[in-house]
């Protein structure tokens, strides 16, 4: 991929602020994304923004072609949104560049333990991983490097103990996630239906909210599930989850798979037809967890569970809330470097 880009720094509050602009941003047909905390030179910041008033920032750096995003960005999604960015410098122009080439020397493999082994496929295979998954990202979000990631494959995996988390050959979290297994006095249950370790979803109908890259929803087809179906609300991450599913031999014999563009309007007229989910996994953000968790509760089995992630640890508060107002039992929560997971079930009949 080649041509003349524009960069733009954006200021931006927080992490979970900077992926939904790049979510955002992609819309308008940004290619490419650097986040970082600002540092102590206050780098990026444009005169009449001094770096004592703004709170805590990220720098987000946002490349994409001239004529793609020059003209539409600074008309319209800028003075659109132009509020919800602290500061703002740019553009700047940039020389060719072959991003392909550029994001594959910075994609290091994952290594969760023995467990799970993520790489792309120009990695060399890992051979001493119980299960590897081979992953091609685009553009969408989900390679598996991100702490949301990481808890949620946890999960599915069993939350196994003393489980190093390694990227490259940096060292995450050395003894694996911070576990609770009691949220508000109720104990995590364990699911009749998990046995061995690579059938413990056999026979679940499991739905992949946000799928992205579809990493969460083929780790759980590799783990038994009959029915995995996975919705993101761009067309590019439904197509790129499809050909990463083939890439991972799934579905296998016997099971179905099927990925969609879309959000949780979708799920009456999916449920209507091939029944209530037994687990739906929803990797997004806290604010649309919380406009969408009755949607969830609605398209669970009785007994079914919803898993959340995310958010920070101090958001535990508000979806803690939503979910006792739709009865939904809090199960069991795990963190890792702020980032949580809260994992519920619904009440059976």
């Amino acid at each position: 991929m080649g041509g003349s880009y524009l960069r733009w720094r954006l200021g931006v509050a927080d992490e979970s602020s900077c992926e939904l602009f790049m979510a955002l941003l992609g819309e308008v047909g940004f290619e490419a994304f650097e986040t970082m905390p600002m540092n102590q030179e206050g780098v990026g910041v444009s005169a009449g923004h001094p770096k004592q008033d703004i709170p805590s920032p990220f720098v987000m750096e946002a490349y994409g072609l001239v004529e793609t995003v020059g003209p539409l960005f600074q008309d319209r999604w800028l003075g659109e949104n132009q509020d919800k960015i602290l500061w703002i410098d740019g553009p700047h122009s940039m020389p060719n560049t072959n991003w392909n080439a550029e994001w594959e020397s910075n994609f290091e493999p994952v290594r969760l333990g023995k467990s799970l082994g993520l790489r792309a496929p120009f990695h060399e295979p890992m051979g001493d991983m119980a299960l590897e998954l081979v992953m091609m990202p685009r553009m969408s979000f989900g390679t598996g490097h991100h702490e949301t990631t990481l808890l949620m494959s946890w999960w599915l995996l069993g939350a196994p103990t003393e489980q190093t988390i390694q990227i490259g050959q940096k060292v995450l979290w050395e003894p694996g996630p911070l576990r609770v297994d009691t949220v508000e006095g109720l104990p995590l249950h364990q699911n009749p239906k998990q046995d061995a370790p690579f059938s413990r979803l056999k026979g679940f109908r499991v739905l992949d909210m946000g799928c992205g890259t579809g990493i969460l929803g083929i780790l759980a087809a590799r783990l038994g599930a009959s029915s995995v179906i996975g919705i993101d609300v761009e067309a590019w991450s439904a197509e790129n989850a499809a050909e990463n599913a083939i890439r991972n031999a799934v579905p296998a014999q016997g099971s179905h798979t099927e990925w969609l563009c879309g959000d949780a309007e979708l799920l009456p007229s999916l449920w209507a037809v091939h029944g209530k989910f037994d687990l739906i996994l929803a990797n997004i953000n806290r604010n649309i967890l919380l406009t969408d968790m009755a949607a969830y509760d609605g398209s669970l089995q009785p007994g079914g569970q919803l898993w959340l992630s995310g958010f920070y640890t101090e958001d535990h508060g508000v979806l803690l809330q939503e979910a006792k107002r739709l009865g939904l039992v809090c199960v069991g929560s795990a963190a890792l470097n702020k980032w949580s997971t809260l994992l519920f079930e619904k009440e059976k009949v």
